[in-house]
């Protein structure tokens, strides 16, 4: 029977930040008994090899770090939000402008977030079906972007933190502990 994995350290070496079209890779200290065990020997999680696997995982916060960024000029802190947008339910990210002019000069494009996502929020009988679970909130939450040991960032990912959750699991035991997984956050993620 195989040693257990102990998962000892993680590092997400992002250097001068995240930006969009650069692979992050995280770096991890893996040990069975005394031996250091290098990332890439190890099968990741549902592959059908090996006892230990790891199960790896990137998300996307929901909610911009510091300050929003304009949807038409990434490189920019956004100063507007198109009310809108909020009112049909279009993506947060898309609503934000860097100024008046921005949208203005943009608003042919931006108009049709609005075209997009305005039935998807006008219910049956004409009233707005938004509610409490529609509205802004305070609390983070994260939606799964990848699996696997890199990520490249994207064009969504401009504006928001990235988490990287990493823990080694049992396939023989699926319930037995193997110790906490190692969750990292980066800065929010900016254009190249």
């Amino acid at each position: 029977m195989e040693k257990p994995l102990l998962l000892q350290s993680c590092k997400l070496p992002t250097g001068d930040g995240v930006y969009c079209g650069v692979t992050l890779e995280p770096w991890c200290l893996i040990k069975r008994g005394d031996q250091n065990v290098a990332l890439e020997d190890l099968p990741e999680d549902g592959s059908p090899d090996g006892q230990y696997q790891l199960r790896m995982r990137w998300y996307r916060s929901t909610i911009p770090r510091g300050g929003a960024v304009c949807t038409v000029h990434p490189d920019r802190e956004a100063t507007l939000q198109c009310m809108v947008c909020l009112r049909y339910k279009v993506p947060q990210h898309l609503s934000y402008h860097c100024a008046v002019e921005c949208l203005k000069s943009h608003w042919h494009q931006h108009k049709e977030y609005h075209k997009q996502h305005c039935n998807q929020s006008i219910g049956e009988n004409g009233y707005d079906n938004l509610n409490k679970a529609g509205s802004v909130s305070a609390v983070d939450s994260w939606v799964e972007v990848g699996k696997g040991r890199t990520y490249t960032p994207t064009q969504d990912d401009v504006g928001y933190t990235l988490k990287y959750e990493i823990c080694v699991v049992d396939r023989l035991h699926q319930y037995t502990d193997l110790g906490r997984a190692q969750t990292m956050y980066t800065q929010r993620g900016r254009p190249t």
